[in-house]
Parts: C-alpha cells; sequence; structure tokens
C-alpha cells in the first residue's frame, strides 16, 4: 500500500471515527514524524515534546484539513513548524553556566580587586 492509499483509508476512516482514524495516523505515521523531527532538534527529549506538540496541533485543526496535500505532508508541515518553534524557544531560554563565560568574554586585560577588566578586540 503506497502513501497515497494509507491516506485514503485514513482519511475515510477520520470522515467515519475521527478517534480511529487519528489513532491509525498517529500509528502509521508517527515513526517518520519522530526521525523528520530529530533531525532537526538533535535531542530525544525535544523530539518527543515536538511529536506530542505535532500530533496535539493536528488534532485541534482536523477540520481544517483540506486534502490538498497528503495527508502526511499536511502532519510533516506541522511538525516542521513544531520544530522550528522549539527551537527557537530554547534558544531564547538559552544559559550559559558561570564556570564557561570566560570563553564567552574577550579576552581579560587584567584583575583589579578580583575582578577582571575586559578589553574588546
Amino acid at each position: 500500500m503506497n502513501n497515497s492509499d494509507q491516506d485514503i483509508e485514513i482519511i475515510l476512516l477520520l470522515n467515519s471515527d475521527v478517534i480511529k482514524g487519528f489513532r491509525l495516523a498517529v500509528e502509521r505515521y508517527s515513526s517518520k514524524l519522530y526521525w523528520h523531527i530529530r533531525r532537526l532538534v538533535i535531542l530525544h527529549e525535544d523530539a518527543d515534546d515536538a511529536l506530542q506538540n505535532t500530533f496535539i496541533n493536528a488534532w485541534r485543526n482536523i477540520g481544517n484539513f483540506r486534502s490538498e496535500s497528503s495527508l502526511y505532508t499536511w502532519l510533516y508541515a506541522i511538525a516542521t513548524n513544531e520544530s522550528l518553534a522549539l527551537i527557537n524557544k530554547r534558544k531564547r531560554n538559552a544559559s550559559v553556566s558561570l564556570d564557561d563565560v570566560g570563553t564567552y568574554l574577550p579576552i581579560p586585560l587584567k584583575e583589579t580587586h578580583g575582578l577582571t577588566v575586559m578589553k574588546h578586540s
């Protein structure tokens, strides 16, 4: 069964029993979407979070799916957007350990009373 046949089967089921149809979509596409997300976000935990958010978002918007693309393509786009949102959130919330601050600061010029005066190069 190719992807379009799988999509047709799921879409028909979504129209008759949305819970069973959605469950089938999750079963069928979770692994492929997980690995797509994992390539973007790298960490397993982040991939799990983005995958969960993908299916939550899809569930909330399943009524808006218009079959202009395949179901997998629609889910793939949601997964990509969720991954990018997670990456951007991680960037905004990124912090640096005080032990590592020296690697991010300019070269020390001199020390004064235990404080380091920095010269920007």
